[in-house]
């Protein structure tokens, strides 16, 4: 976030030392789109931490349900019969 404060305070830097109306006035819109893009910024930070703290907990489930597969799958294999021994007889 540093950089984007820089940009900021150059740009009201300029505002304040320019003496030309028309360059102070497009500096001034430039801080204006600059503002939105700062809220921008804000807000894609705090939609990734949301984004973050929903993959973390998708894992945790992820995680739980390969358990609860395993466990089935043990218990199933558990419960397999052998299959009867078959004898070819030649005749």
């Amino acid at each position: 976030m540093g950089t984007i404060k820089d940009i900021a305070d150059l740009l009201k830097e300029l505002a304040q030392k320019s003496n030309d109306r028309a360059l102070t006035a497009k500096i001034l819109e430039i801080q204006s789109l600059f503002s939105d893009v700062q809220q921008q910024n804000a807000d894609l930070r705090e939609k990734n931490i949301e984004l973050r703290e929903r993959m973390a907990k998708l894992d945790r489930k992820h995680a739980e349900e390969i358990d609860k597969l395993r466990k089935r799958i043990a218990e199933l294999e558990e419960k397999k019969k052998p299959l009867p021994q078959i004898r070819l007889v030649r005749g």
